[in-house]
This record gives structure tokens, C-alpha cells and sequence, in this order.
């Protein structure tokens, strides 16, 4: 049998949409002259939203956990798919008449995902069609944050990383500072990326840009009042790096896709790399840093399309 934590339980009660306030008194009203369904009935839709909570909490964690789900069957991830298809659905009613050629993309993107989902379930290959389900829907959700305006889920995921890399470099040395206001700013700035990287994985990308700018101040707030504060250029140096890193590991996986919009996206990347590393050199760090910056969400873009995971 399959468990899911308690806390994942939790999570998903609580993402549960509610009933707005208004309305709330005729609506009971309607509900209680209208005829109440069998009690079987009943069970059988409880059972069944209980089997697509099950369903989703394992194929919503990383890949590998669902590599390791001995008791996965043909039917639940058959009610995986559909959850998808759902998403897919809501993905197109969003894009409707909106005109986004990156939405476009993307939706194009969770469409292919999907049918390799279904390949791989007839094929018997459960892991599979769990993974490739799974990237459907992110692409699905993408397509939707695109079409409504928000930010680009690319360059979201360009700013989390470079939270990540001023927690992970200046977090410790926090510890040794005497300001113990300091200390609380940076154990808030770490909870709050947290928060951050957790809303990037659910495609919540307005929130997920928020709360990662919001630790980025409070770590730097900190870093301040302890006299430890990182000068441009050597931000820029460790973000070029940080960057030649996942462009290297993108282009194998975009070399074996065979995709051509990966292709063009990786290639933009090198690009923009390219002239960062030179205006580095030629002492224009600020530049540097926008320019890696947005060789990296071009990168993450390449990363997408395949499906890659970085």
C-alpha cells in the first residue's frame, strides 16, 4: 500500500478551493429542496477523491519517490492522466484568444508530454507514464501563469536559484556574527525560500517570485548588520559559474532531444553567456550579472522542453 504523509495530506486539504461568503444561505436553500444522492453513491465519490488525492501526492514528488512506489497501478495512474487532462483543459480555456507565443509553447509542450503518458501506460511502463504525467501538467500550469500575465516561469526560476546561492554561500558565516537580529533575519530568509521553491514546484509563480525576493532582502538585511556584504563583482563571478554549470548539463540532455526550439533556446544561452563572460572581463559586472542571468532562464527554458531535470 502506498502511504502519503500526513503533512502532504494536510496540504492537500488545505488546497482545497473554498465556497466564497455571498450566496452561501440560498445556496443551502437550493441544496436542501434538491434530492440527496444514494448513500452508495455517495462513498463511491468519496472513495474515488480519496484515490485522486493518493494518485496526485505521489506523482506531485520528485521522480525518483515515484520510482520507488512498488504497489503503482494501471489505474491510478489512469486517474493521474485524467487530473492532467483536466489541467490541460483549464490551460486552454486560459489561453483562448490571448495570443502568447509562449504560452503557446508550453501548452504545445503539455500536450506531447501527455501523449508520450499515455504510450508509456499502454506500454505497461508505469514510472514512466507517472514522470511524463507529471511534466505535462507543470507545462500545463506554466501555459496557464503565462496566458493570465504573470511572471515568466523561467526567469522565476532564474531568481530562485540566485536566492538559493546567496542562502547556501553566506548562511553560514551568519552564525558566527554577534547580532542576533542578524541571525533571526537569515533563519526568516531561509523559511521564506523554502516557501519560495515550494510555490516554483506548484507553478505558483507570482509567490514564488515574491517570497524569494523578500528572502534575498532579508538575507542581505542580515549580512549588513553583521559588515559582511558580497561587492558586485564577485556576485557576478559566482553567478557565471553558476551558470556555465547548468548550460553544460542542459546540453547534453537538448543534444538528445533532437528538439529544435531546444536547440534555439540552449544556443541563446551560450549567446548571452558569451557576452557575460566578456563584459566580466572588460570590468562591467552589473552587466554580467543581468546578462548570466538571462542566459540562465534561457538554459531553464532548453531544460523545459526536453524535460529535463537540472
Amino acid at each position: 500500500m502506498i502511504r502519503v504523509s500526513r503533512s502532504k495530506d494536510r496540504a492537500f486539504r488545505s488546497a482545497r478551493p473554498r465556497a466564497p461568503a455571498s450566496g452561501v444561505q440560498s445556496h443551502r436553500t437550493d441544496a436542501a429542496r434538491a434530492p440527496r444522492p444514494a448513500r452508495g453513491s455517495m462513498l463511491q465519490a468519496a472513495r474515488a477523491r480519496a484515490l485522486v488525492a493518493l494518485v496526485l501526492a505521489i506523482l506531485a514528488t520528485v521522480p525518483s519517490t515515484i520510482a520507488r512506489a512498488q504497489n503503482l497501478t494501471p489505474e491510478r495512474v489512469q486517474i493521474a492522466l485524467a487530473a492532467t487532462d483536466q489541467r490541460i483543459g483549464e490551460a486552454e480555456r486560459q489561453l483562448s484568444g490571448a495570443g502568447n507565443a509562449g504560452a503557446d509553447t508550453e501548452l504545445g509542450a503539455a500536450k506531447d508530454f501527455q501523449a508520450r503518458a499515455r504510450e508509456a501506460l499502454a506500454r505497461g511502463r508505469l514510472v514512466a507514464a507517472g514522470r511524463l504525467t507529471f511534466e505535462a501538467r507543470r507545462h500545463a500550469d506554466r501555459t496557464v501563469a503565462l496566458a493570465r500575465g504573470l511572471p515568466d516561469p523561467d526567469r522565476v526560476l532564474a531568481q530562485l536559484d540566485r536566492t538559493r546561492d546567496l542562502l547556501d554561500r553566506r548562511g553560514g558565516r551568519i552564525e558566527s556574527c554577534t547580532f542576533p537580529r542578524a541571525q533571526s533575519l537569515a533563519r526568516n530568509a531561509g523559511e521564506m525560500q523554502s516557501r519560495a521553491e515550494e510555490a516554483g514546484r506548484s507553478g505558483r509563480y507570482l509567490a514564488a517570485l515574491q517570497l524569494t525576493m523578500g528572502a534575498r532582502e532579508q538575507m542581505h538585511r542580515a549580512l549588513r548588520l553583521c559588515r559582511m556584504e558580497e561587492n558586485i563583482q564577485d556576485l557576478a563571478g559566482i553567478a557565471l559559474h553558476r551558470t556555465d554549470d547548468i548550460i553544460a548539463r542542459v546540453q547534453a540532455a537538448v543534444s538528445a532531444s533532437g528538439n529544435d526550439e531546444a536547440r534555439e533556446s540552449i544556443a541563446r544561452s551560450v549567446a548571452l553567456e558569451a557576452q557575460a563572460q566578456q563584459d566580466y572581463r572588460a570590468g562591467n559586472f552589473e552587466a554580467s550579472l543581468r546578462e548570466t542571468q538571462s542566459a540562465r532562464a534561457s538554459a531553464y527554458h532548453a531544460a523545459r522542453i526536453t524535460g529535463a531535470h537540472i
